[in-house]
């Protein structure tokens, strides 16, 4: 008597390479942000943090690789999803959907063209997914607003940096895994050798991500900021563009440099993961200036300030004061500082704020 067991669509060593893949991926994504924010500070590029976003979709594009079946993605970016939501992701329960997207949007982009090119496959990917966290993001928060330039600039970035260091690095790491034997996979064509291009190119760009940690952890050890001496609020350095939205549909963009004669000078210390930074002046324009005129009769009840890399934070309008302040950061931006708040209210490269 034969007895037949149905087998399951994915094995439990899928399973097991999601599981693992994915909690990694979810972690690492906190991290992720740093990288960008020493990446920006570092070359003075604004949107820097989209440069680094394709990060956030490379343990995707493996799990797709390794698994190869279909749906993978998909699974794979709600479990990262979750981890960063059980971590404390600033998108809260939102994330579960965005990552989620990102993995289907991957998964698109890695079936469709697999059959043409398996290259080809890995960037479309790479690039598709990560993308998708700038479309689902404006779709479920408005990010940009009305500014659809600026919605095009960072897509551009997003896709950019997705096919590089999602689609090329991971298609990169995954043939140095299968070459060295690491994985087994039957059905690979013969061995390209170590020296192969992808292969090549991910040793790079990995060498490039550890001198950017390298950069940010001697950043976090040694604080600047330690003059007492104002920034230079003369010329172009004082100009900073900034979207601001309000609950009634009465939007604008401000340029700092017009309330030049409105600017504070706060002396502030802030808080780091290493420590707290010596106090320094600060000089800006008060967030409450901003209220007041956008809301002119009206007082909203939080301010969500939204960064050029999707960080966000909320602050509520009856607590902010003039501790609170837009600084200028010269790469036509501007960043919160936020006097006797934690460190990660201080939001760096601010592009958008909403008030409701």
């Amino acid at each position: 008597m034969v007895i037949s067991m149905a087998r399951y669509y994915f094995s439990t060593r899928d399973l097991l390479f999601i599981a693992i893949l994915s909690c990694l991926g979810g972690v690492a994504s906190t991290y992720v942000g740093y990288l960008a924010s020493t990446f920006g500070g570092l070359t003075g590029i604004p949107f820097a943090g989209q440069l680094l976003s394709g990060l956030h979709i490379f343990w995707i594009m493996l799990i797709m690789a390794i698994v190869d079946k279909k749906g993978s993605g998909a699974l794979a970016g709600l479990l990262k999803g979750f981890v960063e939501f059980v971590s404390g992701s600033h998108l809260g329960a939102g994330v579960l959907l965005v990552s989620l997207m990102e993995g289907i949007f991957a998964d698109v982009g890695f079936w469709l063209p697999k059959k043409l090119n398996r290259t080809v496959g890995f960037i479309v990917a790479g690039a598709l997914g990560s993308w998708a966290n700038i479309l689902i993001n404006q779709l479920l928060y408005n990010r940009f607003g009305g500014n659809y330039y600026l919605l095009g600039t960072v897509s551009v970035f997003s896709l950019l940096s997705g096919a590089i260091f999602a689609g090329y690095m991971g298609l990169g790491i995954y043939r140095l895994l299968v070459d060295s034997g690491a994985l087994k996979k039957p059905a690979e064509p013969k061995k390209s050798g170590i020296f192969s291009v992808p292969g090549m190119v991910a040793i790079v760009l990995i060498a490039f991500l550890a001198v950017l940690a390298g950069a940010y952890c001697v950043s976090m050890a040694q604080p600047s900021g330690g003059s007492t001496a104002p920034p230079a609020t003369n010329g172009t350095d004082m100009h900073a563009k900034l979207y601001v939205e309000c609950a009634t549909g009465d939007n604008n963009t401000y340029d700092l440099a017009d309330y030049a004669s409105r600017f504070i000078t706060v002396y502030a210390a802030k808080e780091t993961k290493s420590g707290v930074e010596p106090a320094r002046n600060y000089t800006g324009l008060p967030l409450s200036a901003i209220v007041e005129m956008q809301c002119a009769g009206g007082n909203p009840g939080h301010i969500g300030v939204i960064a050029s890399d999707g960080y966000q934070q909320t602050f509520s309008a009856s607590e902010v004061n003039d501790g609170v302040i837009l600084v200028p950061n010269g790469k036509g931006l501007c960043d919160i500082v936020a006097k006797g708040r934690p460190g990660s209210m201080w939001v760096r490269d601010v592009v958008k704020i909403k008030l409701y």
